[in-house]
């Protein structure tokens, strides 16, 4: 029985099994050699044959909670996560102060989503025992994706001051001052990680990451190409070295690696949206909408894919769909930073009847395209509209009123007349018309 703990602890499976079945041939109900055989075919992923011995030392002894314990990880790992939960809840009864069942628990309530499940008891394990750096790393990492930025610093620099030659530790504090906008001192993690682990794909893509954040796109390329030598199935790193390479101007090799990406992650839809953006640059807009498609097909909500692709439909003059997407605009992060939605607290016009109803159309700030769209406001009158107001650039207001259907006009500073009944900006005026085409161009427009 000794020896076959040895050989176990040592690494030598194989002998290991071959002792444990000595004792068993002596002693049948033995429960130890019974969960050592447990151990030993979950060493070699053999999880139905694992489970047969754990789940026959339970038998014999069931108040032994390590075997119910190591029994919920078999169960997670045949995937029938229900009796894993139950096994690992039933070895905490069993042993309130059972470190590694509250460590198993917090990662099957990771895996499965329930993460202040998973935060509590990986707290309890550090509690139970504050030196246990796996659900230190664990909770530091759950916490660091809440962006609780601060707690997760202070339990990687745990780690790291108790297990300094460890480049995963060091890595998981580089990551955490990385978000939190500290790159110096990122930097002096990962090059520390560097040193003890050379050949870490993952973390020469951080420090990829790293230097794109600084903008030395040059350094960030080498980084990704390094990560990509050392793991060249990484479709993280050839969408990370696409969007590098599209900002230095290498738009081909940028596409030939975003097309690399998707071979390996084909469900990765913000990897469709860079491709997409790619195509239209080179001028494939049929390209472009494919992959923006694709993107939203993914991921319904994706704002930035809709307005992208509205943008491309417009181009190939479909007008109808290109015009509604385009009402996606107001969700696009990219697009609300260059422009707020104004006069929130009007009634939003929808396509609701106008008759004798009062409407503000209010411009976005790209005044050239103001211009044209302002050709859209005669198609009101044909909704028997009462009047129509304009708020817009003072650089066009004078031609803005001059436009037979505009009733006033109101510089874009000004306040909203407390009168009117519905707002709608200007760029959504053709959506909810209905357009299928450009209007014609009105006498007298301004170049811009």
């Amino acid at each position: 029985m000794t020896e076959a703990y040895a050989a176990f602890k040592g690494g030598n499976v194989d002998r290991a099994e071959w002792m444990a079945r000595q004792v068993l041939d002596q002693d049948p109900n033995h429960v130890g050699m019974l969960k050592l055989l447990g151990a030993v075919h979950s060493s070699r992923s053999d999880w139905r044959e694992s489970l047969v011995y754990y789940l026959a030392a339970i038998e014999l002894d069931p108040q032994d909670a390590e075997a119910w314990n190591n029994s919920a990880v078999i169960w997670e790992s045949l995937g029938d996560w229900q009796q894993a939960r139950l096994a690992v809840h039933r070895a905490i009864v069993l042993d309130p102060q059972f470190v590694n069942a509250f460590f198993n628990l917090g990662n099957l309530a990771g895996r499965q989503g329930h993460t202040d499940v998973a935060i509590a008891a990986y707290q309890k394990a550090i509690e139970l025992q504050p030196d246990y750096l796996p659900a230190c790393t664990n909770l530091g990492r759950l916490l660091q994706a809440q962006e609780q930025f601060q707690p997760a610093l202070d339990l990687f620099r745990k780690v790291v001051n108790l297990n300094p030659n460890s480049g995963k530790a060091q890595l998981n504090l580089g990551n955490v001052l990385q978000m939190m906008g500290n790159t110096e001192a990122a930097l002096i993690h990962y090059q520390r990680a560097l040193e003890l682990s050379p050949y870490d794909p993952l973390l020469a893509h951080n420090l990829g990451l790293l230097y794109e954040q600084q903008g030395d796109l040059e350094t960030a390329k080498v980084h990704y190409l390094l990560a990509l030598k050392l793991d060249s199935r990484s479709a993280i790193s050839h969408h990370k070295l696409g969007e590098v390479l599209q900002q230095l101007g290498e738009t081909q090799l940028a596409i030939s690696h975003l097309q690399q990406s998707l071979s390996y992650d084909p469900k990765d839809p913000t990897a469709y949206y860079t491709l997409g953006k790619l195509w239209c640059e080179t001028g494939a807009i049929d390209g472009g909408v494919a992959c923006f498609e694709q993107a939203i097909v993914l991921a319904p909500d994706f704002a930035e894919a809709h307005w992208e692709l509205a943008q491309a439909l417009l181009k190939l003059e479909q007008w109808a769909r290109g015009w509604k997407e385009a009402l996606w605009r107001w969700s696009a992060p990219s697009y609300l930073a260059q422009q707020l939605p104004r006069h929130r607290s009007i009634a939003s016009w929808t396509g609701e009847s106008l008759k004798d109803k009062t409407i503000l159309v209010w411009a976005e700030n790209d005044v050239a395209e103001s211009v044209k769209l302002a050709r859209f406001l005669p198609l009101l009158k044909e909704r028997k509209v009462a009047k129509i107001w304009v708020e817009c650039d003072g650089t066009i207001e004078a031609w803005m009123a001059g436009l037979d259907p505009v009733d006033q006009v109101l510089t874009r500073s000004g306040k909203a007349p407390k009168s009117v009944d519905y707002q709608i900006s200007l760029g959504s005026l053709p959506g909810v018309l209905g357009c299928d085409r450009w209007a014609v161009a009105l006498p007298g427009e301004p170049a811009i």
